[in-house]
């Protein structure tokens, strides 16, 4: 399976906010506070673990939605390690 999200790094030259408004469907899945993204709704994306090392440097991502998606169990753990203050929800 191929990683959406990586792909759309590849595509954008890894500017990540250009990258996430391409894999995104509704109308509102990045909220964006003085140019912070502080929530992210990637439910139904084709995202894996691959795609969350890229979110990591998020420090001030307060939300992030991951319901069914190839996101592994181990791979919202770790990303809860990265950043504690963050909700993960899968």
């Amino acid at each position: 399976m191929s990683d959406a999200l990586i792909d759309a790094l590849e595509k954008h030259d890894s500017d990540l906010t250009a990258a996430l408004k391409t894999i995104v469907t509704a109308e509102v899945r990045v909220v964006i506070d003085d140019s912070d993204i502080v929530g992210l709704n990637l439910d139904d994306t084709k995202i894996t673990d691959e795609a969350l090392e890229k979110l990591v440097d998020l420090k001030k991502l307060r939300w992030l939605g991951l319901v069914r998606t190839g996101v592994t169990p181990e791979g919202a753990d770790k990303l809860r390690k990265a950043l504690p203050n963050c909700a993960v929800l899968v």
